[in-house]
């Protein structure tokens, strides 16, 4: 294998997404999964896991642009903006947190009761911004969710 393999999938990073999925989000088939910054390499990686699954995939992107490459190159992302509208009744089973910023509580207020959160990521300290503690984690670790 080339060593530029070792970058992208055969990777730290990718396998962190695989195990994650695999070991810890007990992915079970027509769940609903929302993805953040589903337009970076990580993002991309875990919605195409995902949908493999046969899970339904919602992801957001940083800019209009990124969410347009989702939509259109991959047919099944969404922006933020219009995440409650894509969850509809059926709610979010699974939050894949890879920003870390303040859209993490309108995906805590769509997580279903006993809802997976995986945290694997904090794209937004990477960009210098001060991590958010969301104010509604409470009340989704009371609903059962888990971490």
């Amino acid at each position: 294998m080339p060593l530029s393999a070792y970058n992208g999938v055969l990777g730290v990073p990718e396998f962190t997404i695989w195990d994650s999925l695999n070991s810890k989000g007990d992915l079970k088939a027509s769940e609903t999964i929302y993805i953040s910054s589903a337009a970076g390499t990580l993002g991309q990686f875990a919605g195409q896991l995902a949908k493999r699954k046969g899970l339904r995939v919602i992801g957001s992107a940083g800019s209009d642009e990124k969410a347009a490459f989702l939509k259109n190159g991959h047919g099944l992302w969404i922006s933020v903006l219009a995440l409650a509208e894509a969850a509809g009744p059926a709610g979010l089973d699974i939050y894949y947190e890879l920003v870390g910023d303040d859209t993490v509580e309108i995906a805590l207020d769509l997580l279903n009761p006993c809802g997976r959160i995986l945290a694997v990521g904090i794209l937004a300290a990477h960009q210098n911004a001060e991590p958010y503690l969301p104010k509604n984690l409470d009340q989704q670790l009371v609903q059962g969710a888990s971490l």
